[in-house]
């Protein structure tokens, strides 16, 4: 009896259990199968998918609105500095060879270059020709002085101290030396600096803080104006170029040829030419078509978006990097360089541009603000950038108008204003680098006591008679009368007059030339003085201890003697006597 009730027990328990559960199951198969109701719902309680669509769109939209655009507050900070530490080392380079070069005792001194100037040139228009500060003195001191303040207005510059008035200051001061050094300061890195420091003069806020590096990046953004002025000088470097050495009349660039000759045959190579020189046809072919690629084709990118912007950024750079390593171009290379990092948004520095600003934010507060004070340009300032630009845009369709074959006509009136504002240096063209001798030939200065042996003059850098000193890696200096003999040596004697003024400069034991030698072969000032041209061939590698082989290939100039130099210095001084004499 006991067991039977303990089943019927359990069985209703179990029972219970299973009405519980068919139960839940019937309510919600009522639940799936309940229809819709009849009457629209409230869409405030509940609003449809598409109108929530709508309001994200919309959201988007007023984000993407209030997003700003990019900005670039490092970059031109950075570049600032740059430009500063380019102008300190153009500045010092000069410096230190300019008496042997252009005065009082030098190769073409600026007493006489200004004395030509005066007599065929009306005073009126004496500065709008040839704007130069050495109009109003000559002497050696003046040189001096004007190198001194230079450098220290590069130093300024770098500092950030008064940036815009000490980027006035280097423009002027470097162009009244290049207007002066005449051929000695016309090559393509000072007409870089030239254009480049003119912009940088309207890149900085005018402020008057004398304290280094008191302005905090943040501070002051430069109108966009100038950004795009940079860009178009980046491109015109570049396509110019890439342009010209595809136009050539020589074939060895569209051939693919021309470095299986530019390692050897370039100014001033340095001692890794020499291993990249010996490697195969081939591979210089690819990296031929590679720099061809980056100067016509990448280069568009830096008017891209972002992405474009950087990818163009890191290809010219590593251009630049290539051309650095293998030659020396004074600071024409490290200019560009600076140019590309304008290319780099401060997305690229999300944790620097962070630090700044929380340091910007403490400074102003410090300075009892409640906000942060704007860093954008004044009206002024942007409508005098966009001016500017207008103007240059238009200006340098004139040189870039002269690398077609045939040329591209311009305008009369546009070609007139160009001849007006080119003395400035403003406006230039670039690419003459794309002429790439088959053959290096260098010119030795050779002294003899009696005519009849002769020896060598050594260089500071050039290759001469020591073959065993290996090619430096000299930029962002180079030698200019180095630089100007390998010009000369490709051509001949009666172009490049300027020789024999140096001949006789070394006859006359002038300090400031001969410093511009290495080692003088003589104790004594030599009887006799020339220049000869030799052929000059890099070794294979194992073969010899030396870098290069040279051969004797001819006499460059006559030989000079101190009977006709003293003979040539009489007839100098009585043309001076009868000048003045006519003058009274």
């Amino acid at each position: 009896g006991g067991v039977c009730l303990s089943f019927i027990s359990y069985s209703r328990v179990v029972g219970d259990m299973l009405d519980a559960t068919n139960s839940r199951e019937e309510q919600s198969l009522r639940n799936r199968k309940q229809p819709a109701p009849d009457f629209p719902l409230d869409d405030n309680s509940k609003p449809s998918s598409r109108k929530k669509k709508k309001a994200r769109r919309r959201k988007t939209k007023k984000q993407i609105a209030k997003a700003p655009s990019a900005t670039y507050y490092i970059s031109a900070w950075v570049f600032g500095r740059i430009m500063g530490l380019l102008y300190l080392t153009a500045f010092i380079s000069a410096w230190v060879q300019i008496h042997g070069l252009i005065g009082e005792g030098g190769i073409s001194p600026i007493a006489e270059y200004f004395t030509r100037l005066s007599s065929a040139i009306s005073s009126p228009s004496n500065f709008l020709t040839h704007p130069s500060l050495f109009w109003i003195n000559q002497s050696d001191l003046m040189l001096h002085a004007v190198c001194a303040i230079g450098a220290v207005s590069a130093f300024g510059l770098f500092l950030d101290v008064l940036p815009a008035i000490c980027s006035f200051l280097c423009w002027f001061l470097f162009l009244s030396i290049s207007i002066a050094g005449q051929s000695f300061f016309m090559y393509q890195w000072d007409l870089l600096l030239l254009e480049s420091g003119f912009l940088m003069i309207f890149f900085h806020s005018f402020h008057w803080n004398w304290k280094p590096f008191s302005q905090n990046p943040r501070d002051f953004h430069p109108p966009d104006a100038l950004f795009w002025l940079f860009r178009l000088l980046l491109f015109r470097i570049h396509f110019t170029r890439g342009i010209q050495e595809l136009l050539s009349r020589d074939r060895i660039w569209r051939t693919l040829a021309s470095f299986d000759f530019h390692f050897e045959t370039q100014p001033s190579p340095t001692f890794l030419s020499y291993y990249l020189h010996r490697l195969p046809s081939l591979f210089h072919q690819g990296m031929v078509f590679w720099v061809l690629t980056v100067e016509v084709g990448v280069i568009f990118l830096i008017f891209g978006p972002q992405l474009f912007r950087r990818t163009a950024c890191l290809y010219v750079l590593l251009l630049q990097a290539f051309y650095m390593i293998t030659g020396n171009f004074g600071t024409y290379h490290w200019n560009v360089c600076g140019l590309c990092l304008l290319l780099l948004d401060d997305a690229m520095f999300p944790d620097t541009i962070r630090k700044l600003t929380r340091v910007r934010r403490r400074t102003v507060q410090m300075r009892g603000a409640r906000k942060l004070s704007s860093s954008q340009p004044r009206l002024w300032h942007k409508r005098l950038a966009m001016s500017l630009a207008v103007v240059l845009i238009v200006l340098s369709t004139v040189p870039l108008s002269s690398i077609a074959r045939n040329g591209i006509s311009t305008p009369q009136p546009l070609r007139d204003v160009y001849k007006r504002v080119h003395p400035f240096r403003i406006v230039n063209l670039y690419g003459p680098f794309y002429r790439i001798p088959h053959e290096r030939f260098e010119l030795q200065i050779q002294g003899s006591m009696d005519a009849q042996q002769w020896l060598d003059y050594e260089f500071l850098y050039k290759p001469d008679v020591d073959v065993t000193r290996w090619p430096p890696l000299l930029s962002p200096h180079i030698s200019r009368l180095e630089y100007q003999l390998w010009i000369a040596a490709q051509t001949d004697y009666q172009q490049e007059v300027w020789i024999s003024r140096l001949l006789h400069r070394i006859l006359e034991d002038s300090p400031g030339v001969v410093n511009l030698f290495r080692r003088e072969p003589f104790a004594a000032v030599p009887e006799y003085i020339r220049a000869v041209r030799y052929k000059y061939k890099f070794t294979t590698p194992g073969t010899s201890e030396g870098w290069w082989s040279r051969e004797f290939n001819d006499i460059y100039t006559p030989s000079f003697s101190q009977t006709v130099h003293s003979m040539s210095n009489r007839r100098k001084n009585l043309r001076s006597r009868i000048m003045l004499r006519g003058s009274q």
